[in-house]
């Protein structure tokens, strides 16, 4: 009989009391794998420490470490996760708040054994008592290190890993806040290694008054994206990203470094009065819609990209 396979569990907590059993309960009910829990809570003052207390005790053979940071940050509590847990063949992200269908992890693997290194989807979003809401937007271009460079492609509750994933992110200390999914995106495609983004949604992600940007579909999230977009959020995450790629060492594929490259001489350069369409199109990098492309060429065209 085929032996189930072995999950790590990457799991951060602050003050989230109300959700995190159902988050819990949702990941020991997966079925046909076998899932370790590692989590990181960043000095959490409500009952969360209780509640992890609780599981730790009740289902030993699945709980296996317990940190406690303060970064009041949830990005680099994450990233301080992943580099904190012994090594595993499967790694997945998750959130305190949402609720994963009982076969999300199974998937993933399914996919990740088919040489894919990095897993990520869709979501159904759903409001605090588990009501649909909308799905993600459905993205139909290939996932790639062109679309990496400007775009996250999921969620970081849909992410699933490889070691291999693991031994990039080891290469180089990260010393900006990003997101983390984003960052394994990057990473991995600018290796040349295989990504799947699944069209299928296998978790219900949770939107509350806490969860600020959220799916992407709310007035609420789309005014925080363009407040991102003028203030030049977006320049400085490119910024971080580019300076961070150009400074990782390993055997990236040239064609990447050379995009990279590209990519970031057209940044420093490009302007409404020298702005040329057919180097933008040969350069190939792309936003996975038609509205995003727009707004990258605006953000270009400002120095706001």
């Amino acid at each position: 009989m085929k032996k189930s396979p072995t999950i790590a569990i990457l799991l951060t907590t602050c003050n989230s009391e109300k959700y995190l059993k159902e988050q819990l309960d949702s990941v020991l009910k997966q079925k046909f794998v076998n899932v370790h829990i590692y989590i990181s809570d960043d000095n959490s003052k409500d009952k969360t420490l209780e509640i992890i207390e609780f599981y730790f005790k009740k289902y030993p053979k699945n709980f296996k470490k317990l940190y406690n940071v303060k970064f009041k940050e949830s990005c680099t509590n994450f990233y301080n996760l992943i580099l904190k847990v012994p090594k595993y063949n499967y790694y997945a992200m998750a959130d305190h708040d949402d609720v994963w269908i009982k076969d999300k992890l199974l998937r993933a693997v399914n996919f990740l054994n088919k040489g894919y290194d990095l897993y990520g989807s869709r979501v159904k979003s759903v409001d605090e008592e588990l009501n649909f809401i909308a799905y993600s937007p459905l993205f139909e271009r290939s996932p790639g290190f062109k679309n990496a460079l400007v775009q996250g492609l999921f969620a970081n509750c849909t992410t699933v890993f490889t070691h291999e994933v693991i031994k990039l992110v080891n290469k180089k200390k990260i010393n900006f806040i990003t997101d983390p999914a984003w960052l394994l995106y990057l990473l991995t495609t600018f290796y040349g290694k295989k990504v799947y983004y699944d069209k299928i949604p296998r978790i219900l992600y949770r939107q509350h008054s806490s969860n600020i940007m959220g799916l992407g579909t709310s007035l609420r999230s789309k005014l925080s994206r363009l407040y991102y977009f003028f203030s030049g959020v977006n320049k400085r995450l490119n910024d971080n990203h580019i300076n961070f790629l150009k400074n990782i060492t390993g055997k990236q594929l040239k064609k990447n470094i050379q995009v990279l490259k590209s990519f970031d001489n057209m940044r420093k350069n490009m302007t409404y009065f020298n702005f040329d369409n057919n180097f933008f199109k040969n350069l190939g990098i792309y936003r996975q819609t038609k509205k995003g492309n727009f707004l990258f060429k605006i953000g270009i065209i400002l120095n706001l990209e």
